[in-house]
């Protein structure tokens, strides 16, 4: 064989591992996608952050160096039976590591979910009550806001029911841990931009002085009072577990 010949030979190879790679890198961005429902869904930037770390893209290659070129459909069986898999040959480890990988993600975006529809739950719950004698802040006074103790008007059943005070200074919403965002160097400030971004959000999410934690990033969901021209309320929110702010 002459050199010519060998050097297309070496490019072919390392094209075809190369490309390996990245086709497991699409797969699994699809099974990212796959992730989110209709109430809720990441931004592309965050999956896109994930996807670009040196971490997963060294399991997509550790993976293709063993097993080569693979259809989706062929990927998706390896990953059903990682562990099985493994248990008979440690040459499909990557894989059972890539499964974990995505077992994380999908943890950290059911918790960002979850916490953002408890803050959205929170700020809505204050704007929307109409005030009760008992409240310690009256509803249509200054300082009236997310984290006072306010009382719903029951007098049909001749009490009345407290409401459990959220989204104030100590009674923060705290997300869940979310490690293994924080690890593939998703930040706050992603995190608030994705928040922003959605429909029908019932508030705009922005740095606060007076939300902050020592497990995480304090932030406040802001949106205009129903009952008062020129005043918001704000829900206080910690994003447990994430470090970096920008």
């Amino acid at each position: 064989m002459n050199s010519v010949l060998v050097v297309l030979a070496v490019i072919a190879i390392t094209v075809e591992v190369n490309g390996s790679a990245e086709q497991r890198r699409i797969w699994f961005g699809k099974k990212m996608d796959a992730v989110g429902d209709s109430e809720g869904t990441l931004s592309p930037s965050i999956t896109k952050r994930i996807l670009n770390h040196a971490k997963l893209n060294k399991l997509f290659k550790d993976d293709s160096d063993v097993h080569g070129a693979e259809n989706d459909s062929e990927l998706d069986s390896r990953l059903d039976n990682a562990e099985s898999n493994v248990r008979k040959d440690k040459k499909h480890v990557a894989m059972l590591k890539i499964k974990d990988e995505l077992r994380k993600y999908t943890n950290d975006h059911k918790d960002v979910i979850d916490g953002y529809k408890r803050t959205a739950r929170c700020l809505r719950k204050y704007n929307e009550h109409e005030g009760s004698s008992r409240d310690t802040n009256t509803r249509k006074g200054k300082s009236y806001n997310c984290g006072d103790f306010i009382y719903l008007n029951r007098p049909e059943e001749k009490l009345v029911a407290t409401i459990i005070p959220c989204g104030g200074s100590a009674s923060q919403v705290r997300y869940k841990r979310l490690d293994y965002f924080d690890d593939m160097g998703i930040t706050a400030t992603l995190i608030v931009n994705w928040m922003n971004e959605l429909p029908n959000k019932p508030g705009t999410a922005r740095p606060s002085y007076t939300a902050s934690s020592d497990t995480g990033i304090g932030k406040t969901l802001y949106g205009a009072d129903s009952m008062r021209d020129g005043y918001e309320l704000g829900c206080h929110f910690v994003l447990t577990g994430i470090k970096k702010d920008k």
